[in-house]
């Protein structure tokens, strides 16, 4: 087979080492050094050779890996012969001595721990479903968000200020006063204003209130309408969307959120409501604009709560196995060759 040396330059430099960090523990429990590793691989009588380099089998077990696993996964034969001569160059120079490649076999050797003994066990078919349809309700509550509505209103407001230390008796004579001065304001009002409409009658009026009261515009008031909506196939068969509110959405009072649901519904809009009271005082408000509710994808919210879920249980194996990999185990370390050690790095 002919293949471009050209090309050599373009294999990364994890996918050259990787063979090199194929070896296996010996009887003892240790590592062996890289280059006896290196060497007892190319002393191994290969069966099945797909190439060679320099005289170094190439096998199809080796080949079938490299395609599965590590840096290489999905290499081609081509790239395979590509890595074989980098690793040949290598060792030529004595790379393989380096503390450093010790320190990537030993990573390699854990990828591969970990693949067969935690992630191997933990299979997407035996994954809990309850665990899977808590995830995939938290998710929800992430993703998307309820109807909406864009409303404005003018309001003869009772500061709750004021109202905080008054005699009940005069927070009732206040709230009189507002509902008689918003009657004031709606007749020197159109019935479909705008939103300048409403900032010029505020200011016609708004030195002539007795205090404490006040008179407030907000425009363009955007909140969620999910609570003033009549849910009349029940809660079972509601819409299942998040709680992700837009940046500029803003719980509104319930008076006023009903008020103007109710309008919404009934589909005046631009139209100003009947005096609507709420603790803040009287309002005349107006539905402008509907948004509907921004759902979740159920396939991706599905896919990502598996993905969750796996992870989850993955973690909880590898807890699993290390408990019991540490119990077997005997640890000893050595603070002062440690001390030495970190004081000399730095």
């Amino acid at each position: 087979m002919s293949w471009n040396y050209r090309r050599v330059f373009s294999a990364g430099v994890g996918v050259a080492i990787w063979a090199s960090l194929v070896g296996c523990a010996d009887s003892g429990g240790g590592h062996p050094s890289v280059e006896a590793a290196f060497l007892d691989l190319q002393s191994k009588p290969v069966s099945a050779v797909v190439a060679e380099v320099d005289g170094r089998p190439i096998s199809a077990e080796e080949l079938s890996a490299s395609q599965r696993v590590g840096d290489a996964s999905g290499a081609t034969l081509e790239q395979l012969l590509e890595r074989e001569l980098l690793v040949a160059e290598a060792v030529k120079r004595k790379y393989h001595t380096r503390p450093t490649l010790q320190h990537a076999r030993k990573q390699a050797m854990v990828q591969q721990l970990l693949a067969q003994e935690v992630e191997g066990p933990v299979k997407v078919d035996t994954l809990d479903a309850d665990a899977l349809k808590k995830a995939e309700d938290a998710l929800r509550q992430q993703v998307g968000h309820p109807p909406g509505l864009q409303a404005s209103h003018i309001l003869v407001s009772v500061p709750p200020d004021a109202q905080k230390d008054a005699a009940k008796e005069d927070v009732e004579k206040w709230f009189a006063q507002a509902k008689e001065w918003l009657a004031v304001l709606r007749d020197d009002l159109p019935d479909r204003p705008t939103i300048p409409d409403l900032y010029e009658v505020r200011a016609r009026y708004r030195d002539e209130l007795p205090k404490p009261l006040e008179i407030h515009v907000n425009a363009h008031l955007m909140f969620p309408i999910d609570a003033y909506l009549a849910d009349e196939k029940g809660a079972a068969d509601a819409p299942q969307y998040g709680r992700a509110l837009p940046e500029t959405w803003r719980p509104v009072v319930p008076e006023f959120g009903q008020a103007a649901t109710d309008m919404a519904r009934a589909d005046n809009f631009g139209q100003l409501s009947d005096p609507v009271k709420s603790n803040f005082g009287w309002h005349l408000l107006m539905a402008e604009k509907l948004y509907p509710a921004a759902l979740p994808d159920e396939q991706q919210l599905s896919e990502v709560a598996r993905a969750q879920v796996e992870r989850q249980a993955r973690h909880k194996e590898l807890v699993a196995r290390m408990t019991e990999w540490m119990e077997d185990a005997s640890v000893q370390t050595f603070p002062q060759v440690i001390s030495e050690a970190h004081d000399t790095q730095n």
